[in-house]
């Protein structure tokens, strides 16, 4: 399964937007930059779940060791790299670097 499968078929909301749209909407305020991270903080926890289930390797944890802040900043610069990416796909990478990076 690629990164685009995995956002277009599995993310929701303001995961299914371009990172160009969740860019311009945070920086003209139509999407607050708490909804942003609780957001991310729930793609986050949903992804360790999964990836726990899946993997069968109990608890995962990836991104606990990071301030919500930092996650956030993590997946605004893979936006501000690939604008036309869906935000779900720039969670999903961010995601996947912190795991092999074991964070």
């Amino acid at each position: 399964m690629t990164s685009v499968q995995a956002a277009d078929g599995y993310v929701s909301g303001i995961g299914k937007q371009s990172c160009a749209q969740v860019l311009l909407a945070l920086e003209d305020k139509s999407l607050s930059q708490e909804a942003f991270s609780n957001w991310l903080q729930g793609y986050f926890s949903g992804a360790n779940v999964a990836y726990g289930a899946r993997s069968k390797i109990g608890d995962v944890t990836t991104g606990s060791t990071l301030f919500p802040e930092k996650i956030t900043a993590l997946v605004l610069t893979q936006c501000q790299a690939k604008p036309d990416d869906l935000l779900g796909k720039a969670a999903y990478e961010t995601y996947f670097q912190l795991r092999q990076a074991g964070q």
